[in-house]
């Protein structure tokens, strides 16, 4: 707690530092007497006429003078607040910093200035004040006193306050509209997953369920047992990859509830041949020339779901928009390009023009061609899965040459 001293020091005039005041010839002249220039007397009846603080203090920092505006402001006795009393009315939270920077001043001979509330006399509350001094020094050099004065900067104080209130406030909405902007943006990427979920659901769970009606529908109708044993076989090996499938769908619907990736490392090869499982038959009746070639990238760091189904998509759509002049030649191949795992599927289909279709492509629900038996959302969900971990696809086309899709895969991390 900061103690006062009660002891009341003599009053000693005011020492005012010499007033220039300007002459008809814009010349100005020294406060030494002469004409043209404010007495001590003069000088001492302004100061306390003007509704600002003016004060004085020796060279040991106790005030030896305060202007009558002090003690109206504050509702103190005159006399009663000098030396080191002026404290009382300083606000007890300011009275610490106020006396460290003022003994700082005093030690070193810096000019003073300082920023403290005091109490108003009338009602009590504080008001923000600007104080500050110069040194004056005598003819060796040495102070002698010290002449300060302290302004009202209440209003500015309050502006201040506001302020960075205003601020303060902006950076919250800021950061709740980054917040918001997080979470969207979190929502975005689970309806693509959702619609990724949908489409693997849709399409592709459709592809083995069709084969296994197809065998089925074989099975009844032949009387060799040998036949259909065979069939069975095939019948459990589509049981699987549907099994196999749903896993995969089951694994995505996890994954969007927890942290961790569901990815490995995967042959593109593997991939390929549990793709044309579903399509092996399809693809022997229709003559389809595959050639395949992973020498450049034989594996990568995926999710095998969304790896099954971007070759499932590009696949079947190869065959869905084959040219009927020519049998099909579908060429599957992997290389690196950067950061990048490229996967190229050329075909000889029917082609497209890009220029007309590019807008569209890769829209739910665009067809484009009257062709199959698609819903159009093979493309739109295959986009989705390529750009989830930063990827995309570059489409290349000419009608009645053929299509090549450039899918640059991102490896997960």
């Amino acid at each position: 707690m900061t103690t006062f001293s009660t002891a009341r020091r003599p009053h000693r005039p005011v020492l005012l530092l010499p007033i220039q005041i300007a002459d008809p010839t814009g010349e100005t002249q020294p406060a030494d007497g002469a004409a043209g220039s404010l007495t001590g007397e003069q000088a001492a009846t302004l100061l306390g006429r003007l509704p600002q603080i003016i004060w004085t203090a020796g060279p040991e920092g106790g005030l030896d003078y305060l202007s009558p505006w002090f003690y109206t402001f504050t509702g103190t006795d005159p006399g009663a607040a000098l030396g080191w009393q002026w404290m009382q009315v300083v606000h007890p939270d300011d009275v610490t910093p106020t006396l460290d920077q003022w003994r700082q001043c005093l030690q070193t001979g810096a000019p003073y200035r300082a920023e403290h509330r005091i109490r108003r006399g009338a009602d009590g509350v504080y008001v923000w004040h600007l104080a500050r001094a110069e040194p004056v020094r005598d003819a060796a050099g040495h102070i002698a006193q010290w002449v300060g004065a302290s302004v009202d900067i209440h209003e500015q104080k309050l502006r201040e306050a506001a302020s960075r209130d205003a601020e303060a406030l902006e950076a919250r909405v800021l950061e709740r509209t980054r917040d918001l902007l997080l979470k969207n943006t979190e929502l975005a990427k689970a309806n693509q997953a959702l619609d990724s979920i949908v489409h693997i659901a849709g399409h592709d769970l459709r592809s083995p369920i069709n084969n296994l009606k197809a065998l089925l529908s074989i099975h009844d109708h032949t009387d060799n047992e040998n036949e259909k044993a065979q069939l069975m076989r095939y019948v459990g090996d589509s049981v699987r990859r549907l099994d196999a499938t749903v896993g995969g769908l089951l694994r995505i619907l996890e994954a969007n509830y927890s942290t961790e990736a569901l990815v490995q490392h995967l042959s593109f090869a593997d991939a390929l041949e549990i793709v044309l499982a579903d399509y092996g038959e399809e693809a022997r009746r229709l003559g389809v020339r595959l050639l395949p070639d992973f020498y450049d990238c034989p594996r990568l760091r995926y999710n095998e779901t969304y790896l099954l189904s971007i070759l499932r998509n590009l696949v079947s759509n190869a065959i869905k928009y084959r040219s009927p002049k020519r049998p099909l030649q579908l060429e599957i191949t992997a290389g690196r390009s950067g950061e990048f795992v490229v996967l190229l599927v050329r075909d000889n289909g029917i082609g497209m023009d890009g220029t007309q279709v590019r807008d569209k492509l890769f829209k739910p629900f665009s067809r484009l061609s009257g062709d199959g038996d698609g819903k159009g959302l093979g493309l739109h969900l295959v986009k989705n899965m390529v750009e989830k971990n930063g990827g995309y696809i570059r489409v290349e086309s000419t009608p009645d040459v053929g299509t090549m899709f450039q899918v640059y895969l991102k490896e997960y991390e």
